[in-house]
């Protein structure tokens, strides 16, 4: 699963050629409204826009609880139907940390992105029906070519991935998503063949399917 600020989820799977796109344009507009009326009442200043403003505090948490709550099923929806045993997400704890230097408007929109409670949401929802949750290293995924291995920056362009190597083309959230899935079958493959429980720090295959 790859998890994003546009496209709050793409998925793929192993059984089929069956994509799950689930995007965040509702999301991002309805709280972008929020905050709007928002900074619109607070320039007010009067005591009747205090108290409009304490009554509107919870609106955007709402707003975000709602849509993650509605995403994460339907993800867990797309697992089940394929019959997937194990969903793997992007590790990104330290992804506000990355932002930093980005630019303000970035920065500001990574901070706002609510990818632990959609991740949180995923797992227990996952839980649930028996589907085991697993979260790998989001090192080049989107930049990363599933067909040949080569990584650049240029491989990407907005939603579109061209690998400027061997010329695979796909969806760029999708194609990360493929990436995500393989490098979780990379660690397991890894695990077997060496007893050990992490892959090496320098071993960041992006491949698209490997057989253990």
């Amino acid at each position: 699963v790859d998890m994003g600020i546009k496209r709050m989820l793409v998925a793929t799977n192993s059984a089929n050629a069956k994509s799950f796109f689930f995007h965040g344009g509702v999301l991002n507009h309805r709280r972008s409204c929020i905050r709007s009326i928002r900074a619109a009442v607070q320039s007010v200043g009067s005591k009747n826009s205090r108290r409009l403003l304490r009554r509107m505090s919870g609106n955007e948490a709402a707003v975000t609880g709602h849509l993650l709550h509605v995403a994460s099923k339907a993800l867990i929806g797309y697992a089940v139907e394929v019959g997937a045993r194990r969903i793997v997400v992007e590790n990104l704890e330290n992804i506000r940390d990355s932002s930093l230097s980005k630019g303000k408007e970035l920065r500001s929109k990574v901070h706002r992105w609510p990818y632990a409670g959609m991740r949180f949401k995923i797992a227990y929802k996952a839980n649930a029906v028996g589907i085991e949750v697993e979260a790998v290293s989001p090192r080049n995924t989107s930049r990363g070519c599933s067909a040949c291995g080569y990584v650049s920056a240029s491989n990407r362009k907005g939603l579109y991935f061209c690998c400027k190597k061997c010329g695979h083309k796909d969806d760029a959230d999708r194609q990360a998503s493929k990436n995500i899935r393989a490098r979780s079958v990379s660690i397991a493959c890894n695990a077997m063949g060496t007893g050990r429980l992490k892959a090496p720090q320098n071993s960041e295959p992006l491949i698209s399917s490997l057989e253990c």
